[in-house]
């Protein structure tokens, strides 16, 4: 159990900074290799994707790898309100695990929330739904 958590807080960490340095010029996927004792666990990424609608936008990365011969993915989002009130929500959905987050801006100043990261789940692909109330 252990090990898994730290193959599990590696590879999230591999993650989340190719996530914070890909560019308009990045390639559309980013790849790190992460060894742990014998445990070998190579995560691929999307470039950050954007999705908006009116008054709210969706900032989104999604990584996936093999462990232990399972597919598993892994998701980092953020949701931006930004008009006062529109309350954006984004669901995450990787095989049977699922979460909804949501994100309201009191200051309607265009503020974004906190970046909500699913963490790894068996599945191949995650499914990412975006609204708003």
């Amino acid at each position: 159990m252990m090990r898994n958590t730290r193959i599990r807080l590696a590879v999230a960490a591999a993650a989340l900074s190719a996530a914070a340095g890909l560019t308009a010029a990045a390639p559309a996927q980013a790849e790190s290799a992460t060894t742990i004792g014998d445990i070998k666990a190579k995560t691929t990424c999307s470039a950050l994707r954007t999705v908006k609608v009116q008054g709210a936008k969706l900032k989104y990365i999604e990584c996936w790898r093999t462990y232990r011969g399972k597919k598993q993915s892994s998701t980092a989002v953020k949701l931006c309100d930004k008009f006062y009130g529109e309350d954006p929500y984004a669901r995450v959905k990787i095989g049977r695990w699922e979460a909804t987050w949501t994100y309201w801006d009191r200051y309607a100043n265009g503020g974004c929330s906190p970046k909500y990261i699913s963490g790894w789940h068996n599945g191949a692909d995650a499914k990412v739904y975006f609204w708003t109330a």
